[in-house]
């Protein structure tokens, strides 16, 4: 496992997953500056079953190749390692790109017929969806920002914003000095066909308080898309645990979440370690992490999850906002 990356290891498998599960798979996006491991990450994936990983593409080559595979459910989920390179096309190229991954990962595609694109599924055919995920530094989307929001693409994705706290920074550069291999081969178990994962309401309930408090902060107007993101991912967890009912573990994995989800919030493993362990004292979780983190590390983010609403002081100690 990456240093400092075990965050986004772990929302990349969940969205893969939640492309076999009923009724509509997550799409993400991964925002970060450069070297910080967003390509490395995705590249553990190539290979896992239903993922065609992307370097580059046109209208043309997505309608003409990739569309098929994706309509007799041979790829489930486009990994996008850059998406830089398709946003630095011509404007009339990108915003072809752009229009068609908009509407595979909302409603899906039927039929469409321009001059760069010909492509129908068939009057028999399910529409053509799957989930996305893309990869870009963070500075070039914050500059394109206006003109993928007028596309819709910007609510269409779940956003994740991560960052290095200082020491898994510098303990990523000791294991550079050491010339240990960053990165593996994942090899996840999925879904032999699409499967139904149930979610009871009283457990879609929890992220009530999440989703209508940062609605607005990922440019959801409803926050429509944002639950179904997050239910998504929440019965991802379970099918991958084994199960095909959502309890409160799933919900609480996908809450801790939350910080990564929005600018300038942002995320980090510390972070994440902390959100996982509750509810917890916070000397229980500098106990725990104390092997890890700082008093000092680990204090300032359970001060910064509590001005960004994310966890709340109970009884019990931290809590996540669920209730």
């Amino acid at each position: 496992m990456a240093v400092g990356l075990k965050p986004l290891e772990d929302i990349v498998e969940l969205t893969i997953i939640s492309s076999w599960i009923k009724p509509k798979p997550v799409s993400l996006g991964i925002f970060a500056p450069p070297e910080y491991g967003k390509t490395g990450v995705l590249l553990q994936f190539a290979g896992c079953k239903g993922v065609k990983i992307i370097s580059d593409i046109t209208s043309f080559g997505l309608s003409r190749f990739i569309l098929p595979e994706i309509s007799s459910k041979r790829v489930r989920c486009l990994i996008f390692l850059d998406l830089l390179k398709i946003l630095n096309r011509s404007r009339k190229v990108a915003n072809e790109v752009l229009t068609l991954l908009n509407v595979i990962v909302e409603e899906g595609v039927s039929s469409v017929y321009t001059f760069n694109i010909q492509f129908d599924v068939g009057i028999m055919e399910d529409r053509v969806r799957c989930s996305i995920i893309l990869a870009c530094p963070e500075d070039i989307i914050k500059e394109r920002e206006t003109r993928l929001k007028k596309f819709g693409f910007w609510s269409r994705i779940l956003p994740f914003y991560i960052e290095y706290t200082t020491e898994d920074l510098l303990r990523a550069h000791e294991e550079i000095k050491e010339e240990k291999p960053t990165f593996g081969r994942k090899v996840l178990k999925v879904p032999d066909e699409e499967v139904e994962v149930k979610l009871p309401k009283r457990e879609a309930d929890k992220l009530d308080p999440i989703v209508f408090a940062f609605k607005d902060s990922i440019g959801s107007t409803t926050g429509f898309r944002l639950r179904w993101n997050l239910q998504q991912l929440a019965k991802a967890n379970a099918w991958i645990n084994d199960r095909d009912v959502v309890n409160e573990e799933d919900i609480r994995k996908v809450v801790s979440f939350t910080p990564f989800f929005f600018n300038p919030v942002k995320g980090d493993e510390c972070t994440y370690r902390i959100l996982r362990l509750l509810p917890a004292k916070s000397e229980e979780i500098v106990k725990e992490l104390s092997g890890l983190y700082s008093r000092a590390t680990i204090y300032r983010r359970l001060e910064k999850l509590k001005e960004a609403g994310v966890i709340v002081n109970t009884k019990k100690g931290w809590d996540l906002r669920i209730y």
